[in-house]
């Protein structure tokens, strides 16, 4: 066995550098997936979640993978105006202090009770952005 591993060289998964990077893009996925109904995580590109602060792919992909801090003022500034995420949430995530769950559970409250008018801004703009989300339907739950 020991010598299969020697030849075709299996590498592990390089432990992330910025795993608080990692938490955000898992909170930023989640956050659109449930502003756009989509239900599996397949259906929606992680490109998609990239472009959203100006990330190509192999960019998105560090990122993703926490080998690449984003943490910048005016990139999580871009996120709050255009999604409409809550800037203490997202500094919170970024910094490490709260993990993406935590500040999904409590996005998720928060965007239940906001009025009807954000959420069309906010569908709005990710239409604009020409987000692929192969096929699903969006709409918001009553």
């Amino acid at each position: 066995m020991e010598s299969i591993r020697k030849i075709i060289q299996i590498e592990e998964p390089a432990e992330a550098k910025y795993p608080q990077s990692k938490e955000l893009f898992k909170f930023l996925k989640r956050v659109v997936m449930a502003a756009l109904e989509v239900d599996d995580p397949e259906k929606l590109s992680d490109i998609q979640i990239g472009k959203l602060v100006g990330y190509g792919y192999e960019e998105t992909s560090r990122w993703k993978h926490g080998r690449i801090k984003l943490d910048s003022a005016e990139k999580l500034m871009v996120l709050h105006e255009k999604l409409k995420i809550d800037e203490y949430l997202l500094l919170g995530v970024s910094t490490g202090r709260m993990d993406s769950e935590m500040a999904f559970k409590i996005w998720n409250f928060c965007y239940k009770t906001m009025n009807e008018y954000k959420k069309e801004k906010l569908i709005a703009y990710l239409k604009s952005k020409k987000i692929d989300f192969k096929l699903v339907i969006l709409k918001f739950r009553e």
